[in-house]
């Protein structure tokens, strides 16, 4: 490299770190509560989008031979437990996976989240973002619903008829409630209790999972 690369390339790295903020404004920054309960907010719809996508790519690989519009609840059923019969290792392994999955990245975020608990000690701020968890989670899951192709593809074969969509794929819509509500009530508990443990972490965010899969379970037995 040459001198003259040498100083073009000092100049480059010292107007790009010239852009990043004085660590006093960035301290300033962090002490910004409002600025953190905005940011978490913005979490909650992340995290109702992720939970979702996770669920529906799980669906959409069970019922691969079995559309929600071009088969019946029973087609559904049938091809699931017909999977298991034929491969249950990766049928199950699926399953599992995305639980895992699942319980993993609600782990993470629970624990981000607490970090926020400790700061919001004022009850108008914890009922603020409380009252914040459900619609802004659903805003999440709604999202991934209405860019997914699978459900796209599903409305298109119904000729855009939500109603009609919604009677036939009710069963996997109301394993998307039950795992949207169970979040909801995961993520507002941690806002409620006065103390985490890793270990109450840990079975917060794994209930959702586990009311879905109960779900599963009680409507495809």
């Amino acid at each position: 490299m040459t001198t003259r690369d040498t100083t073009a390339l000092r100049r480059f790295s010292s107007r790009f770190l010239g852009l990043h903020p004085a660590p006093a404004t960035r301290a300033i920054a962090m002490t910004d509560h409002s600025a953190v309960y905005r940011a978490d907010m913005m979490l909650f719809v992340l995290l109702g989008f992720f939970s979702a996508f996770v669920l529906e790519f799980v669906l959409q690989l069970l019922f691969t031979s079995a559309s929600a519009t071009l088969a019946t609840f029973d087609d559904r059923r049938a091809s699931l437990w017909r999977f298991l019969t034929i491969n249950s290792t990766i049928t199950s392994g699926t399953i599992v996976f995305g639980a895992l999955l699942l319980m993993a990245v609600h782990f993470l975020v629970l624990m981000r989240l607490a970090a926020t608990v400790r700061l919001a000690t004022k009850r108008q701020q914890r009922l603020g973002l409380l009252a914040a968890v459900p619609p802004f989670t659903a805003a999440g899951a709604l999202a991934l619903l209405m860019t997914s192709q699978g459900v796209l593809w599903d409305l298109q074969q119904t000729g855009w008829n939500l109603s009609r969509y919604v009677i036939v794929g009710w069963d996997r819509l109301t394993l998307h409630g039950v795992a949207l509500l169970a979040l909801c009530a995961a993520i507002m508990a941690l806002f409620v209790l006065q103390r985490q443990s890793r270990g109450s972490i840990l079975v917060l965010g794994a209930i959702p999972v586990l009311a879905t899969l109960l779900a599963g379970y009680l409507l495809y037995r």
